[in-house]
């Protein structure tokens, strides 16, 4: 019996412009893809490109998972949650 993929280490940090978070998470060996879900691993979808996902808003409940579909398909275990902190900046003008 196969054992399944190890889940990636995901992690958020600032973007640009249409992008202000940026998820980010290491690739693991073995994996054909990747998988993201936005509600916690009830559902899920291919992402492209395989270890950055871009978004305007931060996703409380993002998490990622490794798939391998060389022969039987293998999804692997998920990611903890990665929220992105929302930043506050140390400088308010008028």
């Amino acid at each position: 019996v196969e054992q399944p993929l190890p889940a990636p280490k995901v992690d958020c940090g600032g973007g640009t412009g249409n992008f202000k978070y940026m998820y980010l998470w290491n690739s693991i060996p073995g994996a054909t893809g990747y998988e993201i879900s936005f509600d916690g691993g009830a559902t899920w979808q291919p992402v492209q490109p395989d270890t950055l996902y871009g978004t305007s808003q931060t996703i409380k409940d993002f998490r990622v998972r490794a798939v391998n579909s060389n022969g039987a398909c293998r999804d692997g275990n998920i990611s903890e949650l990665a929220p992105c902190e929302i930043i506050i900046p140390n400088i308010i003008t008028p």
